[in-house]
């Protein structure tokens, strides 16, 4: 059973604030509403850098993308830290705290223990923790370190994949193909996982009840965001036709209002054929409103659908598989709604009537789900 929130929310954003007034700590769908008002103080990724170093590609993709400044630790240069900078009220004052990815994720952690425990009235003793396929031993142990300060002793680390095609598993079967799987022994999976940051393809082997990862491959430089700027350089394009004039890409606010309206539509995309798009005061209090189809959608992101082909199809040959080799597909993450990526997962995998393509689960609680599965075990 997945738990809500008090503001009933059972998904709650990886997003942790400072306010700059005070340096209040504020977390989840809360923190999120500040990227506008208080961009240097809300963070995100911080479970992404966990264990690296300054110089590492994932720190320096964050130092460059996003609005929060993200240094080296004034006591280890090596040690990437976050610039947190928090005005005194009634002067000119400003305190300037440097704060380690380590610490955010373990005040996020113990915001998720304090609803579960809100819930169950009782003490949380353990917990089981998703993990990236990809995950070293090194940030393997941060992230226990961060859950064992958050006031959770015992954890199990599960990768993400493993965690979706537990929850999958657990799901009755809805025809007789799916029924056929289920009562299989030995399975190949493929776990196809467009998050909003990166796509993540992993083959699982299930013998028995024993899940292997087979391979796995990452591009932590095509995720929702990415399709999302697609629709930010329409509006641009738009915006410009319009008003003969255009809006910066340096211009950050300008940019944040774009990439917010376009997130918005880009959803919308996925349940309905045509969206509306619209910015208030996108750049120099002129607005923008527009609407965008799918089909034209999928156009301009064609060649972004094309490498989650190509990163799928170089996994199976990694892997000695061929595309009938394949049992079951899962498509998970919260971009993986997009119609135009389900398509080409599908389109991989035609003509194949034995093979089972899903995405008919919760993409935004399948990973939790799993890992409440695996908490049950």
């Amino acid at each position: 059973e997945l738990v809500a929130n008090d503001d009933g929310e059972r998904s709650i954003p990886s997003c942790v604030a400072y306010s700059s007034h005070n340096g209040e700590l504020i977390i989840g769908t809360q923190a999120a509403q500040q990227t506008m008002s208080n961009p240097k103080g809300t963070l995100r990724g911080f479970r992404n850098i966990l264990g690296r170093s300054m110089d590492h590609a994932d720190v320096k993709e964050q130092q460059e993308e996003m609005a929060f400044t993200l240094e080296g630790h004034p006591d280890n240069a090596a040690q990437p830290s976050y610039r947190i900078e928090v005005m005194h009220e009634g002067s000119d004052d400003v305190t300037v705290r440097h704060i380690m990815p380590e610490h955010v994720t373990k005040e996020y952690i113990r915001h998720l223990v304090d609803i579960a425990k809100a819930y169950i009235r009782a003490e949380v003793v353990g917990a089981v923790i998703s993990i990236p396929a990809t995950f070293d031993e090194t940030q393997k142990k941060s992230i226990r370190a961060a859950a064992a300060g958050a006031g959770v002793p015992q954890t199990q680390l599960v990768h993400e994949p493993v965690a979706a095609a537990l929850a999958y598993h657990a799901v009755a079967p809805k025809d007789a193909n799916e029924a056929r799987l289920a009562a299989r022994p030995d399975q190949r999976i493929l776990v196809a996982d467009l998050g909003g940051h990166s796509f993540n393809a992993t083959v699982l082997s299930q013998n028995d009840g024993m899940w292997t990862i087979m391979a796995s491959a990452d591009d932590h430089d095509l995720g929702g965001t990415h399709f999302d700027d697609v629709l930010v350089d329409y509006i641009r394009a738009e915006f410009k036709r319009k008003y003969k004039t255009e809006i910066p890409a340096g211009n950050r606010r300008s940019m944040m209002k774009l990439r917010r309206s376009a997130e918005i539509t880009k959803r919308a995309l996925s349940r309905q054929d045509t969206a509306p798009c619209s910015v208030e005061s996108a750049y120099d209090g002129l607005d923008f409103h527009g609407s965008i189809n799918r089909g034209r959608f999928d156009a301009m992101a064609a060649s972004l659908l094309q490498r989650c082909a190509q990163m799928v199809t170089g996994l199976l040959e990694k892997t000695g598989l061929k595309p009938e080799d394949v049992d079951q597909v899962l498509l998970v993450g919260g971009a993986s709604q997009m119609p135009g990526f389900q398509q080409t997962m599908r389109n991989l995998f035609a003509n194949i009537p034995e093979l089972v393509v899903r995405a008919d689960f919760n993409a935004d609680e399948v990973i939790a789900s799993g890992c409440a599965h695996q908490a049950a075990l």
